[in-house]
Parts: structure tokens; sequence; C-alpha cells
């Protein structure tokens, strides 16, 4: 099931590796909504410090091998956005996860799943 019970640290930016999600209520959310919570920083984070596996992900996986940029629009529990950039336009695509999150913390290790399984496409 889609729900966990969050912890009261919160995300910084340098922290997004170990991801420690906040709800100061201490309830247990449904996965999307924790997703909700952390999308800025995942994104600001995988578009600053991990472009070179957001452009794996557009050439092996949205089938645009020409691609010269990507970077992450947008994320839920089944896959993540991107816009690449090709020559000549900019094309919005979707690549799905390998298997749908059960948790926000999930988020993590399944963009890590994901890049091997591109690097191996290459």
């Amino acid at each position: 099931n889609c729900t966990q019970d969050l912890g009261v640290k919160p995300v910084g930016r340098e922290e997004i590796g170990t991801l420690h999600l906040l709800n100061s209520r201490g309830k247990t959310m449904k996965c999307e909504e924790s997703l909700n919570q952390i999308k800025d920083q995942v994104i600001a984070h995988m578009n600053d410090d991990h472009s070179d596996a957001n452009l794996v992900y557009a050439k092996a996986l949205a089938g645009l091998p020409d691609a010269l940029s990507a970077e992450m629009t947008d994320f839920d529990r089944h896959g993540i956005a991107l816009a690449v950039e090709i020559p000549g336009r900019v094309s919005e695509v979707r690549v799905d996860f390998l298997k749908p999150l059960a948790k926000a913390e999930d988020i993590r290790p399944a963009l890590i799943k994901l890049l091997k399984y591109a690097r191996e496409r290459l």
C-alpha cells in the first residue's frame, strides 16, 4: 500500500541522498502526498547534480538518442517527466520507473535502478 509514517526531520538539498521526510503532525500520508512534499527538492537535485542521468534516461529509455540535454520537470509514483532538448526543438517525454513507488523514500533507489537499466541499453 502507498502510505508511510513520516519522521520529523526536514529535508535539505544536501540531505536528498538520504531522504528524511517532514510532517510536523506525524500523520500517515498517502504516497502521492508525501512525494509532493519532496518534489521540488528532488527535481532541483536531479537537474543541478545529475543532469547526466537525465540525459541517459532520455537517450536510452525515451527513444531520443540525439538528445543534447534533459531536465526533469515532474515525477509521480509511476515515473518521471523530462523536457529533452533535441536538435531543433524541445520534446516533453515520460519515462516509467521499473516498478511504481510504494513510498516516497523509494524515489532515490528507483532513480538509481532506472539509471542502471538505462545505461545497459546505451
